[in-house]
């Protein structure tokens, strides 16, 4: 029984003895009711502390002779004698409470700090009241930031946008409670005649605190979220200000102003109504246009070439102008006239007209069928951005077939020194073997012939692809010339880039032509012949730094090619077709060994174990030293350049019939001491639906010894592409 259960019965005894008499019955007093007490158990310190405007106060009220109600609270209660308090009631015992900290910074400091007092009161059963419990403290948050990204905010430079823009910005609250984001994005835009006036905020950007800050009540208000906002209605050639600030939770604003970050100087002009830049891509060929505009001449179209029998997919993408946004997108393929704007009867089927607006970034064009359709079609595009801009683009692709009558073209790409003339005849040739000439011998002589200008009786020894089948091109100083029309007559390919060739000033010593084919803004014909069904053998040690070497990084390592750092991408040739995507290295070795890893098992895989098991330098005892070579340390080389893999790159896809996933890149050999060290993936066979049976050896095949790089030969053409070979000597 509690005490207050005790007192009560006490006091009705005397009432219960007189029930029993006819004696007047006496009143009941009760004893005066004690006032609660309340004490606040956890509060902020009385002083300030960086960053802290939330804080969870707590409080503990205890009635020696009843219970507690619920509690009182007020925050900042007025200073002066007879000025009301407002109160809030709450049955909780703690809160959490987010003070503002909205004081103008009178300096350069990041933050913001507001005093704050928090009154606490208990109130119990019997409606008394406790004593107010107290806690006086200083609330300090740290200041969101905001800049103006699109047009860029600058205090040197005046963009030009149309009299309708978007503008663009980034906020950051450093300490928000549970986000960064901030809580509110206040702005404003001032003409020559406002107050105060462009020039007055130019000269002086503090005025927007003075006479706003720091509420800024009469400003638009977005969300906190915001990023931008679109901006209407202004008038051509005149200059504006727009003032952008943001608020936190504590109220605190990103101050101060300054013409480099949160203050856009701009001027309006209609001639900024010129459309997006647009840029289309395939995996035949990438189109950009330098500007946007409106290119609706025939002498500006872009002329392709796509294969034919297969569907073509088109992507794009556009870059407005300053202030502005893409607002759609339509396309058409051989469209009767631009201004017909006659509706489709169906989306995907009625080509021949105006698509509706939309934001798709992509068209699938459906296959050229030869003999039944036209051979070349006209594709349109049209973008348009919310000023009005427009830009238009045409692409007259054409279907081209591939006759490939012919099995095999090996293509030299390398730059080796040429011979070195004296009168009628040449200099012994001097440095590392080979030059120019040598490997052109070592690789294509008929062998049992004379050099000219050597020794008597030096005759040549049949080059390693003597037997086969080829034509061989050389494309030393015939630039780049090689057109698909050249290519089509060709079912297989081996094309050589050596390794060294690109320190050089040398003029006689140019790029090689895959280089020149992978530069920004050349469409190559290799990504239509192999869709065509081309097969292709890339090797030399150079071919990733000739695809990669216009494409590095700023600060990157010249000799490593990276997808981290934006190097390696699906548009690069070393990520499309031999699917090294994610680092190759270039650097030396000494040998390359088979693969563990090395065992096929897909349909149709070639017999791995056929490959040689160690691709080894030469020695005397299998090469002897080229004709009219004196120093034997420049033709027994004991490394070699190669590129290699120095991250994994596991290519996992699905089979197209099966819908299986499986590894589609097959690890062939690997490289063994020098400074690459051993165990890295340096030849590969992907065997997957893009580009299928695409062979990269990142070494040359000139270095190894002469029975070795021809086993290895004999293993590409004849086991893996199943080409034939006369039985004659090599």
């Amino acid at each position: 029984m509690t005490r207050r259960t005790r007192s009560r019965v006490l006091a009705l005894v005397p009432v219960l003895l007189a029930m029993g008499s006819c004696a007047k019955v006496a009143p009941l007093v009760s004893p005066p009711n004690q006032p609660p007490t309340i004490t606040l158990t956890s509060a902020p310190a009385p002083g300030s502390t960086i960053g802290n405007y939330s804080y969870d106060i707590r409080w503990a009220g205890r009635d020696a002779d009843g219970h507690i109600d619920h509690f009182l609270f007020a925050v900042d209660p007025p200073a002066l004698a007879g000025n009301d308090t407002a109160w809030t009631a709450t049955t909780l015992n703690r809160r959490v409470f987010v003070f503002s900290a909205d004081s103008l910074p009178s300096d350069s400091s990041l933050y913001a700090r507001r005093f704050h007092t928090v009154v606490v009161k208990a109130v119990d059963d019997r409606g008394a009241m406790s004593a107010p419990a107290w806690i006086s403290f200083t609330a300090t948050t740290v200041l969101p930031t905001l800049k103006v990204t699109s047009p860029q905010a600058s205090k040197l430079l005046l963009p030009t946008v149309a009299p309708d823009f978007r503008v663009s910005w980034i906020a950051d609250d450093p300490d928000g409670r549970l986000t960064r984001t901030p809580a509110m994005i206040k702005y404003k835009v001032f003409g020559q005649s406002s107050v105060p006036g462009t020039l007055d905020i130019q000269l002086n950007p503090d005025t927007l605190l003075k006479l706003f800050g720091p509420r800024f009540a009469d400003w638009d208000s977005l969300l906190g979220a915001a990023s931008g906002v679109d901006i209407r209605g202004l008038q051509p050639g005149q200059r504006y200000v727009l003032a952008v600030v943001a608020f936190d939770e504590a109220g605190a604003c990103s101050a101060p102003f300054t013409l480099d970050s949160n203050i856009l100087t701009f001027s309006t002009s209609n001639a900024a109504l010129v459309g997006p830049v647009l840029t289309i891509t395939s995996p035949f060929f990438t189109l950009t246009y330098g500007a946007g505009g409106f290119f609706s001449s025939p002498s500006q179209y872009f002329h392709a070439e796509v294969p034919a029998e297969q569907e073509t997919v088109l992507d794009w993408s556009g870059i407005p102008g300053a202030g502005s946004f893409i607002t759609g997108y339509r396309w058409a393929v051989d469209l009767g006239s631009l201004s017909d704007e006659t509706p489709r009867t169906d989306e995907a089927t009625d080509l021949k007209h105006w698509s509706q607006w939309h934001t798709d970034t992509q068209a699938r064009l459906p296959a050229v069928h030869p003999g039944i359709d036209s051979p070349s079609h006209f594709f349109y595009l049209e973008a348009r951005d919310n000023s009005g801009g427009l830009s238009l683009l045409v692409v007259v692709y054409t279907a081209i077939t591939a006759s490939m009558e012919r099995d095999l073209l090996i293509l030299d790409d390398t730059r080796f020194p040429k011979d070195v003339k004296s009168g009628a005849c040449v200099l012994a040739p001097r440095g590392p073997w080979p030059t120019a000439s040598e490997l052109d011998t070592f690789l294509f002589a008929r062998g049992g012939k004379p050099w000219k200008c050597y020794p008597a009786g030096t005759v040549s020894t049949p080059g390693i692809f003597a037997g086969y089948s080829y034509d061989s091109l050389v494309t030393s100083g015939r630039g780049a010339n090689l057109t698909l029309t050249k290519l089509n007559h060709y079912r297989h390919i081996v094309w050589m880039v050596n390794g060294d060739f690109v320190l050089t000033n040398d003029v006689n010593l140019q790029y090689p032509m895959l280089r020149l084919l992978s530069a920004p803004g050349v469409n190559s014909p290799l990504p239509v012949w192999l869709a065509l069904g081309g097969k292709l053998w890339v090797m030399g040690g150079g071919v990733a730094t000739a695809t990669q070497i216009d494409w590095e990084a700023k600060l990157s390592k010249s000799n490593v090619y990276s997808s981290e750092l934006g190097e390696l991408t699906p548009a690069r040739f070393m990520y499309r077709f031999p699917h090294w995507q994610s680092e190759i290295t270039e650097d030396r070795t000494a040998r390359a060994v088979l693969s563990p890893r090395a065992v096929g098992g897909w349909p149709g895989a070639p017999d791995y174990a056929l490959l040689p098991p160690q691709l080894e330098e030469k020695s005397a005892d299998t090469d002897p030293m080229a004709p009219n070579r004196t120093n034997p340390t420049d033709f027994y080389r004991s490394n070699c350049v190669v590129e290699f893999l120095t991250k994994p790159n596991a290519i996992l896809e699905r089979d197209p019939v099966t819908r299986e996933t499986a590894s589609t890149l097959d690890t062939l050999y690997e490289t063994l001491g020098g400074a690459a060290g051993s165990g890295r993936p340096v030849m590969t066979l992907y065997h997957g639906p893009g580009s299928p049976g695409v062979v990269f050896s990142g070494f040359p095949v000139w270095y190894f010894k002469r029975p070795q790089g021809i086993a290895l030969i004999d293993w590409i053409l004849q086991t893996y592409w199943g080409l034939s070979r006369a039985p004659v000597s090599r």
